[in-house]
């Protein structure tokens, strides 16, 4: 355990992998294919214990996560559609939401020697992070997100 699943990857007979998204210190995200559901886009998310002797502290850490998700119900969030533990580790799925993040933007926008988005657009997509990060901090408890970046 502790590296990337390859693309073809079948998980729980249903999830196949079709590429790696991000990973990151917790775990990996890949973007796949729900084949039960007519082979409509998902996000798997597989948490990757750094040793045998984190994989409790991860697994509580992963749970309390997916928990929360399920709590929220906000537009901005993805649903959860399962959770289930196999012989590659403890995964999350959740509705696949296409795009790219605000570092990839501004990445692309530098190579390609673009302005920035204009003030207006800027402006409409952090209204649209701070709406999501309300309605977490109006949650009882608030849910504090702690790991906010582009």
């Amino acid at each position: 355990m502790g590296s990337e699943l390859p693309a073809g990857t079948v998980l729980k007979g249903r999830y196949t992998i079709i590429r790696t998204v991000q990973v990151g210190g917790m775990g990996a995200v890949y973007q796949g294919l729900d084949l039960q559901l007519g082979n409509s886009p998902c996000a798997i998310k597989q948490m990757l214990p750094q040793t045998a002797a984190q994989e409790g502290y991860f697994r509580q850490r992963f749970e309390a996560e997916m928990r929360t998700l399920m709590t929220l119900g906000h537009r901005g969030i993805p649903k959860i559609a399962d959770f289930f533990k196999d012989d590659l580790g403890h995964f999350m799925v959740m509705e696949f939401i296409e795009g790219v993040t605000v570092a990839e933007e501004l990445w692309i926008r530098r190579c390609e020697n673009q302005p920035l988005a204009p003030p207006r657009e800027v402006v409409l997509d952090v209204l649209e992070v701070l709406d999501v990060l309300a309605s977490m901090h109006q949650k009882v408890p608030p849910v504090i997100h702690r790991d906010i970046k582009p």
